[in-house]
């Protein structure tokens, strides 16, 4: 897939930092309809806690049966890395822009 999703680089206010660490561990994550591995599309952290995040990941398979090419949309998944993420970045959106494939 070539550049489907370009990600929006919000001003996150407070303790936050919108961005994906550099050799930080996050999980592999697999798709579940197609099982291609997720690809990390943007995280946001806690600053000071960079431990609690929220990661957003892509299925960026063309083949994948839950992509809708109509639509232009893809299979997403939000993680989350412990219940404290949950609770303190559940309301904090992480946006993607979708563009043309």
């Amino acid at each position: 897939m070539s550049e489907s999703f370009n990600i929006v680089r919000e001003s996150f206010k407070g303790p936050f930092v919108g961005r994906i660490i550099e050799g930080f561990p996050y999980p592999a994550k697999d798709c579940r309809y197609c099982y291609s591995q997720l690809i990390l599309e943007q995280a946001v952290h806690v600053q000071g806690q960079e431990e609690v995040y929220k990661a957003l990941f892509f299925c960026h398979n063309d083949d994948c049966p839950a992509y809708n090419e109509p639509a232009r949309k893809q299979y997403a998944k939000v993680y989350y890395s412990c219940d404290e993420a949950f609770d303190r970045l559940e309301m904090l959106r992480i946006m993607a822009n979708q563009k043309t494939r």
